[in-house]
């Protein structure tokens, strides 16, 4: 496990991340040495009121992150709605990029920031949550050579996150999120820190959007759920990631995720479309009733009455479909068996 101590500790939550980062804020001392990042999912509509909370919760500032601020010392800086959070040296910077597994902020973006900018002095954490974001980012530290902690699942709302990061980046550190923290402070008192290098801010976006091999990897059979490109399909850390043209990113785990809710959405419309179109046909079928065109006004009632039963027909399959586990719950297969 590394030795060599931090000078970044980068956190990543998800669904019941609130809890886990109230406890995170308590637990930390109020000497606590070194920045502490946080992403947390959030809609991006609407104010985020997290930093009110954690500062309240414990004895170190909380605030939001701001485009191109500069880290002073402990406390927590929270990335805003919308934003993606990266540092950069000793510098943070936000940025309304794509959307990675569905999430801006998104994890593995500050993720591989903090491993390129600090290299082996970086520590990621990652707590609750549901499906991967942040897995990819994790294994990007740990080939770095920093440190690397996951809540134990068992002590996680949602042990999803932290168990896909255990299944694939295979953290130095799995437990509670109290023990995480006293394992924070003891790699914040190592050995001193290094100067951190300056990177590319903008470090894993398209490299060239307009180029025929516009991303790393192998073209995908598969189109992004976000903008219907194509997808580039690459390998770390033993599980898949795509992105597309653009820089929309995803996990293996995300990626069937939000084809899922397109799928869903899609039966959905086939669902309105056709009892709307069998109410449309009985409003027919009685106007031209009403008229005396009784042939006419049957063929439109058979047709009604066609549409009603594919139409309940479609919402037992999405019934079913919604009665399907949650594919987040459990770590996604091993690639390598």
């Amino acid at each position: 496990m590394p030795d060599n101590g931090c000078d970044i500790v980068v956190v990543g939550a998800s669904a019941g991340g609130v809890e886990a980062l109230l406890r995170l804020a308590r637990a930390c001392p109020p000497d606590f040495p070194i920045p502490i990042l946080v992403v947390l999912h959030v809609p991006a509509t609407g104010p985020s009121v997290l930093p009110l909370i954690l500062d309240r919760a414990g004895p170190l500032q909380a605030i939001h992150a701001e485009d191109g601020m500069e880290m002073n010392g402990g406390g927590l800086y929270i990335a805003p709605p919308d934003r993606h959070l990266r540092v950069n040296g000793n510098r943070m910077h936000l940025d309304p990029g794509p959307r990675e597994n569905g999430h801006r902020p998104a994890i593995d973006p500050l993720f591989r920031s903090a491993a390129d900018s600090h290299g082996r002095r970086a520590a990621g954490v990652i707590l609750s949550g549901t499906l991967d974001d942040g897995t990819v980012g994790l294994y990007c530290i740990k080939e770095a050579g920093g440190a690397t902690l996951a809540q134990e699942p068992s002590d996680a709302v949602y042990p999803a996150m932290p168990a896909n990061a255990i299944a694939y980046a295979k953290p130095d550190y799995v437990l509670p999120v109290e023990e995480l923290v006293d394992t924070l402070v003891r790699l914040a008192s190592g050995p001193g820190a290094r100067a951190t290098r300056e990177v590319a801010v903008n470090d894993d976006q398209a490299p060239n959007p307009s180029a025929e091999q516009a991303q790393r990897g192998e073209i995908a059979p598969f189109a992004c759920p976000d903008c219907g490109g194509t997808l580039w399909e690459t390998e770390e850390g033993g599980t898949a990631s795509y992105r597309c043209r653009v820089g929309h990113a995803f996990t293996m785990n995300s990626l069937v995720a939000r084809h899922v809710d397109t799928l869903e959405r899609t039966l959905w419309s086939a669902y309105r479309a056709l009892e709307e179109r069998a109410a449309m046909s009985r409003r027919v079928a009685r106007r031209l009733g009403d008229h005396g065109r009784l042939d006419s006004a049957k063929r439109f009632e058979r047709q009604a009455n066609m549409s009603s039963k594919q139409a309940t027909e479609l919402k037992a399959l999405l019934d079913a479909l919604e009665a399907a586990p949650d594919l987040g719950l459990d770590p996604v297969p091993d690639l390598h068996g």
